[in-house]
């Protein structure tokens, strides 16, 4: 039933309604549904389009690439109109209509133990508190004793969230012209690398569609195809600088304020800042698509060693949380190769490779200086 200190597919309950689903999927070997509607964060179209830059880019590999291209259409095209239609076009994230939802944080790739989620689930957890809810499961020691298991609160706020969606399915209303959303589940929120990997994802959409109209493939997109593309990369960037803080400067992740109404439901049509200062939020650097300014006041606080958007806390970066106070914050390899490829892609070379090189040194075990010999360390 789990998988390390992540619920496992048993626990994700049956077949959600058809409509909710693009392509079911049953599990031949446990005979359960592994997924609901929770989403995976869309990375698909960007390896996709790198698996074709590796490839021979034969008339095979450019036809496969086509097949793709027609089911990102489909994954993409769900995103657009079903996660996130009616968002407004504002960047301000104070006037923006919640766009695009996480409903749950495995839709994330913050990691379980993060200190967000102590104030991202707080109602969550309050409901589960005054509810007196039990997941009428055990759960086992070995989990608990998980190194990223976050404690009781969060892990049955987690478990609540998935019977929710489950139950409910977590149908999202979005009214026309009315800005607001109305769903099942008391969570929402707008994320910083969801955001960031939709924006890539959509250019990537978008250089998929012009190689196959290059290669004058049979099953090129249309005019219309690409302006709409173009669209939605226009939207998903905007929604992506809708969560700088220019104050701060730095990327924040933003709470739905959702209000239970009459009939058991959730509404909302407004959103909070969640001021944590998290590795994550550098993940809004995954391609070239900021501007200067912000990647230089981003990479500032890779550089500083106090305050509470600092992140040069220790011998070896990358802490997973900022503020050099908390000594226990993991240093997570994923997160320091996202943010050390974002800060090469965007021009900071030195500061990339110093993150890069640091997660060498600390994997290998050596001193994470000009002395230690990472060519031992590969071989």
């Amino acid at each position: 039933d789990f998988i390390g200190s992540y619920p496992g597919p048993k626990l994700f309950g049956s077949k959600p309604p058809e409509e909710y689903v693009i392509n079911p999927s049953l599990d031949a070997e446990t005979k359960v549904w592994s997924s609901n509607t929770i989403m995976a964060t869309p990375h698909h179209a960007t390896s996709i389009l790198e698996i074709f830059y590796l490839s021979n880019q034969t008339s095979d590999d450019v036809d496969n690439l086509s097949i793709f291209y027609s089911k990102l259409q489909n994954w993409h095209t769900y995103l657009h109109q079903q996660t996130i239609s009616n968002c407004s076009d504002a960047r301000h994230a104070n006037d923006t209509f919640p766009c695009l939802i996480v409903r749950h944080p495995l839709e994330t790739e913050i990691d379980m133990k993060s200190p967000l989620w102590e104030s991202a689930l707080m109602n969550v957890t309050q409901i589960v508190r005054d509810k007196k809810w039990n997941s009428g499961m055990s759960i086992p020691k070995e989990v608990k004793d998980s190194f990223d298991y976050p404690g009781d609160d969060i892990y049955n706020s987690y478990i609540y969230l998935l019977q929710c969606l489950n139950e409910g399915n977590n149908n999202v209303t979005s009214q026309n012209h009315t800005n607001y959303t109305k769903q099942f589940c008391p969570f929402g929120m707008l994320d910083v690398g969801v955001s960031a990997v939709l924006a890539k994802a959509d250019m990537d959409m978008l250089m998929i569609g012009q190689i196959l109209a290059d290669k004058n493939h049979l099953t090129r997109p249309t005019m219309d195809e690409m302006a709409s593309t173009k669209a939605r990369t226009n939207r998903s960037m905007d929604m992506l600088h809708a969560l700088w803080d220019e104050d701060r400067g730095s990327f924040f992740n933003r709470l739905v304020t959702l209000t239970q109404t009459d009939d058991g439901w959730y509404n909302s049509n407004a959103t909070m800042p969640l001021e944590t200062s998290i590795a994550y939020n550098f993940f809004s650097m995954i391609d070239p698509m900021l501007n200067s300014s912000l990647v230089a006041k981003m990479s500032m606080q890779l550089l500083q060693r106090s305050g509470k958007l600092s992140f040069n806390c220790g011998s070896y970066p990358l802490w997973s949380v900022g503020g050099c106070t908390n000594n226990s914050s993991p240093i997570i390899p994923l997160v320091n190769y996202r943010v050390s490829t974002g800060l090469i892609r965007n021009g900071e070379l030195g500061l990339g490779a110093y993150v890069s090189y640091g997660l060498l040194n600390l994997i290998c075990g050596l001193p994470n200086s000009d002395e230690s010999n990472l060519t031992n360390c590969r071989e």
